[in-house]
């Protein structure tokens, strides 16, 4: 892919110089089961808050870090300039933490309240896929208030097949169900887990190659980023371990970007990705996972705010493409002061 980056480069710059003189809130903490995981699990420093927070302080940029635990929140919001929201899953990625920030008025970066709504939701995700006429995996909602009724959901379904949180990311919460004989110990596993509470569906396992697509709202233009491979170094699926493996430094995934794939089938990926960013209502950034099975992609789910820390799979698209995480932080905060709707550039 061929950018033209200059003139977003010097709107930028020129913004780095406005952006030293606001106070920004760096909103993050472990309030959802998603950001729990990581934050019980890594110091502040291996999260992507940390790296976020060092990345701003090191540009000279006047940021605080609020948690999203605090029980005067609104107060605090309320004395900053711009918020970059930090957060995954429910309260972050749902529309709440969106709805509070646009009801007192303050800027703040990723989607808005509709967008981030309708990417949270993995199943609603899907119907709009659907409905543009592109691929994704057959669906049903998994229920896992009684085995029959879970047993009897699953056995419509070839085997392997996926048992996916409909409002969950970062893989948590995932089970593959590898046989008929297994429906009983993944129903028991999702009984007995802090997850037992929260609407799962069952997906059809495609198998093919893991590849991610992310999108970057720059001053004038959106632009796709290099298109990257997930391989985990054995066989198995891309889940929450391996994901926290490797922001420990463990070498369990290779990662490769660009990826390695057909031109025509690259161009049909990029202009469908455009279309189901824009029907689902994304704006500032996001990503798009899929499988690609032979030539043809089937769609899984979008991430509106995807992890921003060393070596995460947007920051490897975005540096692929000749954007530093600089570059990134100062398009989202840039972003969010002037909010552009992706898809109309």
């Amino acid at each position: 892919m061929n950018y033209k980056l200059n003139q977003d480069f010097k709107i930028l710059n020129n913004f780095h110089k406005k952006a030293r003189k606001l106070k920004i809130a760096l909103l993050c903490g472990p309030k959802s089961f998603e950001d729990a995981v990581y934050f019980n699990a890594l110091p502040f420093e291996k999260v992507s808050s940390g790296f976020i927070y060092e990345k701003l302080m090191s540009m000279g940029l006047n940021v605080k870090v609020v948690k999203n635990t605090d029980k005067n929140l609104e107060t605090k919001l309320s004395q900053f300039d711009v918020v970059f929201i930090n957060m995954h899953g429910e309260y972050g990625e749902d529309g709440s933490i969106q709805g509070l920030l646009s009801y007192i008025d303050k800027p703040f970066t990723g989607a808005g309240i509709y967008g981030s709504a309708v990417g949270i939701d993995k199943v609603l995700t899907k119907k709009i896929i659907a409905k543009l006429g592109f691929k994704t995996p057959d669906w049903s909602l998994l229920p896992t208030s009684s085995f029959k009724s879970f047993s009897k959901v699953g056995q419509k379904f070839k085997k392997p097949a996926m048992a996916k949180i409909r409002n969950g990311g970062s893989s948590v919460g995932m089970h593959k169900i590898l046989s008929e004989k297994e429906h009983k110990k993944v129903f028991n596993k999702i009984s007995k887990s802090e997850y037992s509470k929260q609407d799962y569906f069952i997906e059809e396992f495609i198998g093919g190659r893991d590849i991610t697509i992310a999108i970057l709202q720059l001053p004038t233009q959106a632009i796709i980023l290099p298109l990257l491979e997930i391989r985990p170094r054995k066989k198995t699926f891309y889940d929450q371990n391996l994901k926290i493996k490797s922001q420990k430094g463990e070498h369990v995934v290779d990662y490769i970007v660009p990826a390695e794939i057909d031109q025509k089938v690259k161009k049909r990926i990029v202009r469908e990705a455009k279309k189901i960013f824009s029907e689902a209502g994304c704006s500032g950034f996001g990503r798009l996972d899929l499988i690609l099975k032979g030539k043809t992609p089937y769609y899984l789910e979008i991430n509106t705010i995807p992890g921003l820390q060393y070596e995460s799979n947007f920051l490897m698209c975005a540096d692929t493409a000749g954007i530093s995480i600089e570059m990134v932080l100062l398009a989202l905060l840039c972003n969010a002061l002037d909010k552009y709707e992706i898809g109309t550039t």
